[in-house]
């Protein structure tokens, strides 16, 4: 089945690629996902340990006997009686599921983290960073890239140590497939989020393609990897909207606490893309019962001018987990001619949009302008300098903000005349300040476009576990709408 636009493209840059779903999930996908308890998956055999005595033996067996939270006094009087023992990776593996059930993850991290200072290749531990990880990291902190390169190195050393385990005699031939496709899913789940949030798209989407092919029911997987289809260059918007319209069907038939908001982004997304929301339903319901999209399956829609003087602010949400925290400014290209646009600011860089298409640049917070040159060549060219506009980012909030370039007037973000030498003159890389206004464009006439799509999305904050759990909805915020036309410079 053909899905075809009957109206305009309006599509923004992911707000913050995505800040993904409900943290309150986590509670379930964790206890669903955690196949381990006191020991590695059951019937894969832990490293060979001996008992060295009676009473290292029966201090464990205390270990086992209790029920949380005793289990984890019981566990730290293990570790402090027997140094020496083969077991104490074990005996932190207690604790971590302990502090699991509890909702304590930072500590219940902190326990798995040990558990691999005492075995590096306990795939209980492994399992359980590579798939907490990615719902408490936090790409505004300072040690955010170290963070993903642990996560990098958790899920790698869980696939090699993955590799080298013997089925046990204790478990059939389907039995250990199943549970080799189970942890071979999440270790690839996780090497696609480092990915993802390294705008590596391509590598994250064989990853969690990978993933995929062990875990066909995982709303989160599939969430994933329809934001890395639309984030990819060109953009895929076919397989995104499927990914993302499966990922909101397997939430709602599991009964996720997220569902609702992955619904929602699903929505939002398929209308920005189609202009309208009529056959959303129906690809979700097909959706559902297939991993792949069906053969000529299309959403991708067609580009119309917007009517002189069509003007339209828009607010939108998104999940409040976040995948990735990245702020963005889309160039939207409906001016009629070929652009080269300077972003000047803190993330400065040029970007070539020929008419008819969008760019997504991905931003520091700060201050920026634009400078645009129209044209196809040096007697068509006509300068325009935009002034400057802010891009933030908090604890709580990112910007996702877009602009689009028409030949109309009537729009909300001032833009002034400039020449080619100021437009030569200027270096977007590495500028901490947008550049002073032309001269020339003093005394010039104020330019104005129409108002397009501009949506800044606001994100619940992520800053520890147990803020994200109790959120309750989502937060909506929006900016201007920027609109510039070119004049002759």
């Amino acid at each position: 089945m053909k899905y075809r636009s009957r109206v305009a493209l309006n599509l923004l840059a992911l707000p913050s690629l995505a800040c993904a779903v409900l943290m309150i999930a986590t509670v379930y996908l964790l206890v669903a996902r955690q196949m381990f308890a006191l020991s590695p998956p059951r019937g894969f055999a832990p490293q060979q340990a001996r008992w060295k005595s009676r009473q290292e033996y029966d201090d464990f067996q205390k270990i086992l006997t209790s029920g949380c939270p005793a289990r984890i006094p019981a566990a730290d009087a293990f570790l402090q009686t027997h140094p020496e023992s083969g077991f104490r990776d074990q005996a932190d593996l207690a604790k971590m599921q302990c502090y699991q059930q509890s909702g304590d993850f930072g500590r219940a991290i902190d326990a798995a983290r040990d558990a691999l200072r005492e075995n590096p290749r306990n795939l209980g531990a492994l399992n359980y960073l590579s798939f907490a990880l990615p719902f408490v990291y936090k790409p505004t902190d300072v040690n955010s890239n170290e963070q993903l390169t642990a996560l990098q190195e958790y899920a790698q050393s869980g696939l090699v140590a993955l590799s080298q385990q013997a089925r046990p005699a204790n478990m059939t031939s389907d039995q250990f497939d199943q549970r080799v496709k189970q942890l071979r899913a999440n270790f690839n789940d996780a090497k696609g989020f480092v990915a993802l949030q390294r705008k590596d798209y391509a590598t994250a989407l064989a990853f969690l393609d990978a993933a995929k092919q062990d875990n066909s029911t995982d709303p989160y997987l599939f969430f994933r990897l329809g934001l890395a289809f639309l984030n990819s260059s060109p953009p895929d918007f076919d397989h995104a909207i499927w990914n993302l319209a499966r990922a909101s069907a397997l939430a709602r038939t599991a009964k996720s606490p997220s569902a609702a908001g992955i619904e929602k982004y699903y929505q939002e997304e398929y209308r920005l893309i189609q202009s309208s929301n009529a056959d959303g339903d129906q690809i979700e319901a097909e959706a559902a019962l297939t991993v792949e999209p069906p053969a000529g399956f299309t959403v991708r829609a067609t580009s119309v001018a917007p009517a002189p003087g069509f003007a339209r602010t828009e607010a939108r949400s998104a999940p409040s987990t976040s995948l990735v925290s990245t702020d963005t400014i889309t160039l939207d290209n409906r001016s009629g001619k070929d652009a080269l646009v300077k972003l000047v600011g803190p993330s400065g860089q040029a970007l070539a949009v020929p008419n008819g298409q969008f760019k997504i640049a991905t931003v520091a917070p700060g201050q920026y302008s634009i400078l645009v040159r129209y044209g196809d060549g040096p007697t068509e060219y006509s300068y325009l300098q935009g002034d400057p506009f802010g891009v933030t980012e908090s604890a709580s909030e990112h910007s996702a903000i877009k602009i689009t370039l028409h030949q109309v007037s009537g729009g909300n973000y001032t833009a002034h005349p400039a020449t080619s030498a100021l437009f030569d003159a200027v270096s977007p890389a590495g500028s901490a300040e947008p550049p002073a206004r032309s001269p020339s464009s003093t005394s010039g006439t104020t330019s104005k476009g129409p108002a397009e799509d501009t949506d800044t999305a606001v994100c619940p904050s992520t800053s520890d576990i147990t803020a994200s759990i109790t959120a309750k909805g989502f937060s909506q915020s929006a900016t201007g709408s920027y609109g510039i036309r070119p004049t002759r410079g």
